[in-house]
C-alpha cells in the first residue's frame, strides 16, 4: 500500500464530506493530505470520533483502543515507541499544521 491508497481514500472522503458538509467534517481530508506528506505508516491518530466504517475507509494507524483514556493511550504508545530504539515523533492536535523536519 502507499500513495495510491492514500489518494483513493482522499477521493472517497472528499466525496462524503462534500455531499453533507458541516464544519469539522473536513478534518479527515486534512489528515489525508498530511498523510501524503508523511508517507504510509508514518501517521498515527488518537481519536474517538470515527465510526468503524470510517476507520475501515481511512488508511491511518490508530493509537490504542477507542474508549480508553486518551492520556493513557498516548503514554502507552510513546512508551512502546521508545522500546524500539530512538524514534522521532511529534504530537500535534490540529491536522492543518505541517511541521518540517531538517
Amino acid at each position: 500500500m502507499g500513495a495510491e491508497a492514500i489518494d483513493r481514500a482522499l477521493r472517497i472522503v472528499q466525496d462524503v464530506v462534500m455531499a453533507d458538509f458541516k464544519i469539522g467534517k473536513q478534518k479527515p481530508v486534512d489528515m489525508l493530505v498530511q498523510y501524503r506528506r508523511t508517507g504510509w505508516g508514518n501517521l498515527w491518530l488518537l481519536c474517538d470520533g470515527l465510526s468503524d466504517e470510517e476507520r475501515r475507509i481511512l488508511p491511518f494507524r490508530y493509537v490504542g483502543a477507542r474508549g480508553e483514556d486518551p492520556q493513557v493511550r498516548l503514554r502507552a504508545w510513546v512508551d512502546e515507541q521508545e522500546k524500539t530504539g530512538k524514534p522521532t515523533y511529534l504530537v500535534v492536535d490540529d491536522p492543518t499544521y505541517w511541521i518540517r523536519t531538517p
